[in-house]
């Protein structure tokens, strides 16, 4: 049986395809650097009224009324979003063809408002969606020509920077974007263009704490392990039931007096004893230990384990605050986006869940609340 992560018998690796290796990483930035520099030389180049409108629709610029759309054209978006969205749903989720239809029409869920005032949506705010159909199609191409895709290693919490293949986030960003790009275009349409940014941050905000208390609580750790971890969960634990930092390692008074070498009982994560007890000090910083036993004391075993969880979603507040303080001169849209995707940015990095998830307790989170 093939290990996970590892390629197969029957499967060929990335590397074995002939100059696509891991040169597919400076060779994407390079392309991605000509296309820049390429669409910059571009910029003064006339446009097709249909395409300048796209352009304005993906920047969140549209105009009020939309561009008349032959009947042609209308059907063929129409039928290239259905398609791309059974793709989509058949492909990667294994959900039924027949329910495109209905995912589409909830897709559209933000352009309900222009229909209730009879005016048809605007197809050209679900562009984005393309990202999602290429990306599956990419990943199906991958299977059938039997190259691994690697997903994860059994990771529990991916992360996105690692692989261009990651399918579900690609299709979590398309759809993001363009929920946002109706929204502007409802907006636009009712004649309250400038009520966009309320709405995003709300969006932002709401989405990212509720991803954020699924995962920091669903997912938290149910014990303690290594050096650090482990001393700073004795230390809370002492400190609540003892009103001590020291842990008392009773072997030690049971070694010492035999006149044998004690140092192999010394433990991780602490110094030698401090007396014939067995009261042994922790080479670690005791401040994230008191926020511990503060739970400890609280909730008891479960109290020490939510701990910091609590910490993390309250440093998520502390860097919203910063946010404001640091652009306190800037207009309130400003302000409050930038404070938001600094939020979205913190609560989902990977080095955040690592220290919450993986290397937990760590003092690292409870710093960020001074």
């Amino acid at each position: 049986m093939d290990l996970p992560g590892r390629v197969g018998d029957g499967d060929r690796p990335f590397s074995e395809l002939g100059g696509w290796s891991a040169r597919i990483w400076p060779y994407s930035l390079a392309l991605l650097a000509v296309a820049g520099v390429v669409a910059y030389r571009l910029r003064r180049l006339p446009l097709r009224s249909w395409l300048a409108e796209q352009l304005r629709i993906l920047t969140l610029a549209p105009h009020p009324s939309p561009l008349p759309a032959g009947e042609r054209g209308a059907v063929l978006g129409l039928l290239v979003h259905l398609l791309g969205v059974g793709l989509v749903l058949s492909a990667r989720y294994g959900w039924p063809v027949w329910a495109a239809p209905l995912a589409l029409l909830a897709l559209l869920a933000p352009q309900w408002p222009l229909l209730a005032h009879r005016r048809p949506p605007r197809l050209m705010a679900l562009t984005p969606l393309l990202a999602a159909y290429a990306v599956t199609l990419l990943w199906l191409a991958y299977q059938w020509l039997g190259i691994t895709v690697i997903g994860w290693q059994g990771q529990a919490f991916p992360n996105p920077m690692v692989s261009l293949f990651y399918v579900d986030g690609i299709v979590l960003a398309a759809v993001a974007y363009s929920i946002l790009c109706q929204a502007r275009v409802t907006l636009a349409g009712l004649g309250r263009p400038d009520h966009l940014w309320r709405w995003a941050v709300a969006g932002l905000l709401a989405v990212t704490l509720i991803w954020a208390g699924v995962v920091y609580f669903g997912k938290r750790t149910h014990g303690a392990t290594a050096t650090d971890p482990y001393a700073y969960a004795q230390m809370g634990v002492d400190l609540a039931e003892r009103g001590t930092f020291l842990h008392r390692f009773s072997l030690f008074e049971q070694v010492i007096p035999l006149k044998i070498a004690w140092a192999p009982l010394q433990p991780l994560g602490y110094h030698i004893p401090r007396n014939d007890l067995g009261d042994c000090p922790s080479v670690w910083a005791t401040g994230a230990s008191v926020l511990l036993a503060a739970g400890y004391k609280l909730l008891g075993e479960v109290g020490l384990y939510v701990t910091t969880p609590i910490v993390a979603l309250l440093s998520l507040a502390a860097a919203w605050a910063l946010a404001q303080e640091a652009l306190r001169g800037q207009p309130r849209p400003i302000r409050h986006l930038t404070a938001a995707l600094t939020v979205v940015l913190l609560a989902t990095s990977p080095e955040q869940v690592d220290r919450l998830l993986v290397r937990w307790p760590t003092p690292q989170l409870s710093s960020l609340l001074p």
